[in-house]
């Protein structure tokens, strides 16, 4: 049965993972009210895919989590994890749901007293972002030690995470900013890499492994 789940779970991983590409692709650079309204569609579109990715990734992480073994840290590493996509949501909302409404609402003359608001919802914004980003970062790295000391095989994967965890926390360490549009694009990719490929190692977990988890 726990075979089935992983499998199953692979899948969903992989589906939630490509509506992350579609989402990266889609998101437009932010501008001027005049701007932001002009997109308006554009701007709830692809944070609506991004909301409706989050479920997908849940479950897949929920099968990430027997992949890697049921030890304390694969189990935290599911915690932060959804601590992450929590964070998602949350950024997406604001964003891409809460700001194109709450611009629909101006008048013209009203334009030119929304800086403090506009200032405040893009702090919103980027605390969720370092969260969403700081969950995923200690996921990947406690599931990657999870791989590398629970299993058989594939423990490529494993150091892969360790890799890219240990190397976006030394970089953001130094002030490398991944919070603007290019920068957030380089971090969601990098860990797409590693999600698509324990999604696709989930997805052929055979029914009876010849190399089992061990405990």
């Amino acid at each position: 049965m726990e075979e089935k789940v992983i499998r199953q779970a692979g899948l969903l991983l992989l589906i939630g993972a490509f509506l992350w590409i579609v989402t990266i692709v889609l998101h437009p650079m932010g501008g001027s009210v005049e701007h932001l309204r002009s997109i308006r569609g554009l701007i709830m579109g692809a944070h609506i895919i991004a909301i409706l990715s989050l479920p997908f990734c849940a479950y897949g992480f929920y099968g990430t989590m027997h992949y890697c073994g049921h030890s304390l840290m694969s189990q935290l590493g599911f915690i932060f994890s959804l601590f992450s996509l929590v964070a998602a949501m949350g950024a997406a909302g604001i964003n891409g749901l809460a700001l194109p409404l709450f611009i629909d609402g101006l008048n013209e003359t009203s334009n030119e007293n929304i800086s403090p608001i506009m200032r405040y919802s893009m702090a919103l914004n980027h605390m969720f972002d370092y969260i969403f980003m700081a969950g995923l970062i200690i996921a990947v790295f406690l599931w990657s030690i999870s791989i590398v000391r629970n299993r058989d095989t594939n423990k490529w994967l494993g150091y892969f995470g360790i890799l890219i965890s240990t190397l976006f926390i030394v970089l953001m360490i130094f002030g490398f900013y991944f919070l603007d549009l290019p920068g957030f694009r380089v971090f969601v990719l990098t860990f797409i890499l590693w999600i698509v490929g324990i999604g696709i190692l989930m997805l052929k977990q055979p029914n009876n492994p010849t190399n089992p988890i061990t405990q």
